[in-house]
């Protein structure tokens, strides 16, 4: 079979293009020729082809493992991978079936899945607007009245205070409240899973009353990603200003253990839903540097159930059923549309906005001068900037 493999480096940029022939085909005495026939998987850049032999199914896999920013372009003729840095570490796997592919690429790349407690594997119930263990316990009730199977109740940010790890709102979410809650909960078999975000709250410095041991605890032991310059890196997430853990710091690790388990001696918890850390961030860069005296601040947008942001939205088929509270939700939605109007912006291309010319000498990561198809345009973007450095002085970029 026609087969090229073309290789192009530069600076911040690798380019790796496969070529094989329109229809390439593959003989063999005694089979019948069949066309290969290219695919890729949804979540990671491995290309399978597949040969139908008559009564046989041959595969084999390439792996590309690489972190960065990248494009993945599977075209009739080739597979095309455009990277904005980072290494070559290619793996080839010969099958000869799809299970031996993905069983070699498991155990030689990215190593088999954990182990699961059993119960992770059955039905899980979780929302947003749970509005305290007694509404959460009512939830539970219900299941149990309808003969419902259900093996864990999770609950979402609305039960901290103010959105901070390590906290339950000390009005709707006590943890006196919440003992009885979990003591039941537990006797019955069942299992409770908070969530919990990557993003640290960074307490206001002129407002002695907003003081948060969570991130004290953390940033006295450098646990924490910073800017080129040494200053914390500070993004924006549902506490206000945020700082993020930076796992490559010898202190993260450790203080990160201590915060879950003594929360959880206040909290008897059964697991944890880790969230939002890719690492996300609302703002672009590091917003909140010089700007920590606002908080604590509001997302910048609205959160379902505020006013403007209340959802009317109901189920296909539910306005046949229930006909007059279709009609009482159209009504409302279009009053929350005309009180609180959505503003427009006009449409810019982020490849326009973003290629940069390169200045001879000098290395930006921020706008690499290869832009890839990014639907979010900036590579920032509900993300920390490439330039945002860890303990060891690797930049995100180069992770």
């Amino acid at each position: 079979m026609p087969f090229q493999v073309h290789l192009l480096l530069g600076i911040d940029l690798i380019y790796v293009a496969t070529f094989m022939a329109p229809t390439p085909s593959i003989w063999k005495r005694g089979t019948t020729s069949q066309t290969l026939r290219p695919e890729i998987s949804c979540c990671s850049p491995r290309m399978r082809q597949k040969q139908q032999q008559t009564t046989y199914l041959y595969s084999h896999g390439v792996y590309l493992r690489n972190a960065h920013g990248q494009d993945i372009l599977l075209r009739p003729t080739n597979i095309t991978w455009r990277l904005l840095g980072g290494s070559i570490d290619l793996y080839f796997y010969g099958g000869p079936t799809q299970p031996k592919v993905t069983s070699s690429y498991q155990t030689s790349a990215i190593g088999l899945p954990a182990m699961q407690q059993y119960f992770t594997f059955g039905f899980h119930q979780c929302r947003w607007g749970y509005a305290n263990w007694t509404v959460l316990q009512q939830v539970v009730d219900n299941y149990e009245a309808f003969g419902i199977p259900l093996e864990s109740i999770w609950t979402d940010i609305d039960y901290m205070t103010q959105y901070l790890d390590s906290t339950n709102d000390p009005v709707r979410f006590n943890y006196s409240e919440g003992e009885t809650f979990l003591a039941s909960l537990h006797a019955s078999g069942r299992h409770y899973i908070p969530i919990v975000d990557s993003a640290i709250y960074v307490p206001n410095p002129n407002n002695a009353s907003d003081n948060y041991s969570t991130f004290d605890n953390g940033n006295a032991t450098g646990a924490f990603m910073i800017n080129p310059d040494d200053s914390l890196y500070i993004g924006s997430v549902w506490p206000g200003y945020t700082a993020f853990p930076d796992w490559l710091s010898r202190g993260a690790g450790q203080w990160w253990i201590n915060e879950m388990v003594s929360w959880h001696s206040k909290l008897d918890f059964d697991g944890a839903w880790i969230d939002m850390s890719e690492v996300s961030s609302f703002c672009v860069g590091s917003c909140g540097s010089g700007n920590i005296t606002m908080n604590p601040v509001h997302p910048p947008f609205l959160l379902g159930g505020e006013p403007g942001a209340v959802i009317y939205s109901y189920p296909e088929g539910f306005n046949l059923t229930n006909t007059t509270e279709a009609a009482s939700a159209s009504a409302g939605s279009m009053s929350q549309a005309s009180a609180y109007p959505t503003a427009s912006s006009a449409s810019v291309n982020p490849a326009d906005a973003l290629r940069t010319r390169p200045t001879p000498g000098v290395r930006d990561v921020n706008y690499p001068p290869y832009v890839i198809n990014n639907v979010q345009g900036d590579l920032a973007v509900h993300a920390v900037s490439p330039n945002a450095t860890h303990a060891d002085g690797t930049q995100e970029y180069d992770v």
